[in-house]
């Protein structure tokens, strides 16, 4: 835990004393372990970020995590899908937050998953698991929906509306602006989107560029949206080979 403890303080100066007032540091510490634990049998890091699971995955995941909750108000009665999760990043440190939210694990892999929820199980904390695609999800909705790492953005918008509430918010967690605008303002308009908030996280410059973007489903999609999942993959590969 001094070690957790210890990394906050250096890297994230600025936000040290709010973060650790708002993440219980034990549970925090105890992923750690589980993530170098099972890194191996679980896949979850390449050779090159595995000696930087700490600074590299979970303080990012920690800054982001932080500024959700407070930008949104985040409580125990908030519906939180965290899609694309792997071994539990960002969402998991949802759970290491004093005052958690109800959260929902989403992901077809099933390895990793699995170790998730069995070391969540362990730890006896409350966590809902879907061994599942988000575009196979029609029963559910959300007030909220993260993703970090999975679909590229801004194809992601058009994945994530199914499982919003009205007046609820899509966040990504995104790196370098490496996406087209335009192509951004008019997902966003065919889905029903509007850009509520968006954060630059100069806090982890020594990772690079890193920023959130607050997403309100406010209107219906557009007639032929969400489009089907082979039509946005073809999309996607279109576009990113």
């Amino acid at each position: 835990m001094k070690k957790v403890q210890q990394q906050i303080q250096e890297k994230l100066p600025s936000l040290a004393d709010e973060i650790l007032q708002t993440f219980d540091a034990q549970k925090v510490a105890a992923y750690y372990d589980f993530l170098e634990e099972k890194n191996e049998v679980g896949g979850f890091f390449s050779k090159q970020d595995t000696a930087r699971i700490l600074e590299r995955h979970i303080l990012e995941s920690i800054c982001f995590v932080y500024y959700v909750s407070k930008q949104k108000n985040v409580s125990r009665e908030t519906q939180i899908a965290d899609v694309g999760t792997g071994p539990g990043l960002p969402g998991y440190l949802f759970l290491c937050l004093i005052s958690k939210p109800n959260i929902t694990f989403i992901d077809s892999q099933k390895k990793r998953l699995a170790l998730l929820q069995d070391f969540t199980k362990s730890e006896n904390m409350d966590a809902k698991f879907l061994y599942k695609r988000v575009e196979e999800i029609r029963d559910l909705k959300f007030d909220i929906a993260v993703t970090r790492a999975v679909i590229p953005y801004p194809f992601s918008v058009e994945v994530i509306v199914r499982i919003l509430k009205q007046g609820g918010f899509y966040i990504p967690f995104l790196g370098k602006k490496s996406y087209a605008l335009d192509k951004e303002k008019s997902y966003l308009k065919s889905n029903g989107y509007t850009l509520s908030k968006e954060i630059i996280l100069t806090e982890l410059d020594f990772l690079g560029e890193r920023h959130i973007k607050f997403l309100k489903k406010e209107r219906k999609a557009v007639h032929g949206y969400p489009r089907t999942w082979k039509q946005i993959h073809k999309e996607i590969k279109e576009n990113h080979g």
